[in-house]
């Protein structure tokens, strides 16, 4: 019989989504969840990975294998990243994180396995409908060439460009060569003054009251699934004023 993990919100994953739910003093988080921000002000992230706004009622059964599991691949993931910056035209130098969100099984340890189809309504459901409604969300297959990978061409006037796409390089080939892991792909959240690599307009619904500004600090997500339906990747943003 299978020993399960309940679900806490603690404070292993708060500090790395902090910047994105911040609102920086702008706006009325009373009329809002989305005052200055792209992740809602009340987002809570378990120990699992589970998102959630705080007032949600969340159930999880995490089997504590398929925790360590993730675990350690998003480990392995953040090591060949290191410290070095999201890069992506950010004006920070912030680094990705290991992230994971562990699948919650049926009440007979049955895990659901991988999404059928990853897009960006997964990724928002995966966020706990957190993500602001007025911000895009975009998802795309994690390999060369694509919109993330063009987004770093910008910074390839720096010295250590080669060293950079080495670190992709090897980053996708972590994604997509591993047998534990299934659907690579890579999720943008949120353009700022940008449009969505779709063409689509910025915001295209009507700002909500308390609203001042969209936030800055948009996500980065680099992320596949494993064989029973786990989220493991990395978490970063970029920032965009």
């Amino acid at each position: 019989m299978t020993n399960y993990i309940k679900a806490f919100g603690t404070e292993r994953f708060a500090r790395i989504f902090a910047a994105c739910t911040d609102r920086y003093g702008s706006g009325d988080p009373a009329l809002t969840d989305w005052p200055n921000n792209v992740l809602s002000v009340n987002t809570v992230v378990y120990d699992s990975g589970t998102i959630a706004r705080s007032n949600d009622s969340v159930v999880h059964r995490v089997d504590p294998q398929e925790l360590a599991r993730c675990e350690r691949l998003a480990a392995a993931a953040a090591k060949i990243t290191g410290r070095s910056p999201v890069g992506m035209k950010s004006e920070g130098d912030d680094p990705f994180h290991p992230y994971f969100q562990v699948v919650s099984v049926d009440a007979h340890g049955a895990p659901p396995g991988p999404p059928k189809v990853v897009d960006a309504a997964l990724v928002r459901k995966l966020f706990g409908n957190t993500i602001a409604p007025f911000d895009h969300v975009f998802v795309e297959p994690l390999r060369e060439g694509g919109f993330f990978w063009k987004e770093n061409q910008s910074d390839d006037e720096d010295d250590d460009a080669e060293e950079t796409y080495g670190r992709w390089r090897e980053l996708i080939r972590f994604f997509t060569e591993s047998d534990e892991l299934v659907l690579p792909s890579f999720a943008s959240i949120g353009f700022y003054e940008y449009k969505a690599p779709n063409g689509a307009s910025v915001l295209d619904k009507t700002e909500p009251p308390g609203f001042e500004m969209k936030g800055s600090c948009l996500p980065r997500m680099p992320f596949a699934f494993t064989h029973a339906g786990s989220l493991v990747g990395l978490f970063g943003y970029v920032v965009w004023t």
